[in-house]
């Protein structure tokens, strides 16, 4: 980040140093800007640019987080996650510097997430910071995945248009990911309005399933509501399977697969619909 000042430094002086030259080229006779003004809006166009670097700053941080439910060493990784977390300054504290909090909290007593001047306790205060945020897709992922297993987490009744507007900006290489992440919320958003066929659409299409801990256990409540009972039944008999592997390939926390697993066998004992 001590880069990342110093370039927003640098973009100041030079705007600066341009501002005087064109004061000279303008001659004595012509008005110009006060200095003030002149300094002020160098201010804001560094302030454009060291913006525009925070997807370098922060991707260092969001690769760790892929390898953390990977990797042997995850106490090593998370270490290293919540040093140069907190390193972050501002204007980099995005959303995804929020969404990568709580997607490292682990329940049930997750460990406060700290920065100067930031302290995030819980997963739902994370998500609450990251919403407030410009919209970024895998935040909209995190928010549908907690929003039926953390209390006080929610889905924007918007969160469906938001995740396909930012999915047809992502670029050709990463397209399916994207669209894989639109589907999934949409599919949640489709289940909070109770449109059961919809959200079996939007589950259907994702390309890589195993990717979403969840997914079989929203696909059989869906179903469900169009009173499919054998594909509800069977689509809860693949999530109530869902083995510890499973869960760190689908990148949620251990808590959060158990949770699923009780909530699909309950399925498929007959005590939940």
């Amino acid at each position: 980040m001590k880069a990342t000042r110093w370039l927003g430094f640098a973009l100041v002086l030079c705007a600066c140093r341009k501002a005087q030259e064109t004061d000279i080229a303008r001659g004595a006779g012509q008005a110009a800007p006060d200095a003030a003004s002149k300094v002020q809006a160098a201010i804001a166009d560094a302030a454009t640019d060291v913006a525009q670097d925070c997807p370098a700053v922060l991707a260092p941080i969001l690769e760790q987080v892929q390898r953390m439910f990977r990797a042997r060493d995850s106490a090593g990784i998370e270490k290293n996650i919540r040093r140069e977390w907190g390193a972050v300054e501002e204007p980099c504290r995005i959303g995804a510097w929020y969404g990568a909090a709580a997607a490292m909290m682990e329940p049930p007593r997750p460990m406060a997430f700290e920065a100067p001047g930031v302290k995030l306790e819980r997963r739902v205060d994370a998500i609450q910071a990251a919403l407030a945020q410009p919209v970024d897709l895998d935040v909209l992922r995190i928010t549908a995945l907690l929003s039926r297993l953390e209390d006080g987490v929610q889905l924007p009744a918007d969160a469906c248009d938001r995740a396909r507007e930012q999915a047809a900006l992502v670029t050709v290489v990463s397209q399916s990911g994207a669209n894989d992440r639109a589907h999934y919320v949409c599919g949640h958003a489709a289940l909070v309005a109770g449109d059961g066929a919809a959200a079996e659409r939007e589950f259907g299409a994702i390309a890589e399933p195993s990717s979403y801990g969840d997914l079989d256990l929203r696909r059989s409540e869906a179903v469900s509501m169009g009173g499919d009972r054998a594909s509800a039944l069977r689509f809860a008999k693949q999530a109530a399977a869902m083995s510890y592997e499973d869960g760190r390939i689908a990148r949620i926390w251990d808590a959060d697969r158990k949770a699923i697993v009780e909530a699909a066998k309950r399925i498929v004992a007959g005590k939940d619909s």
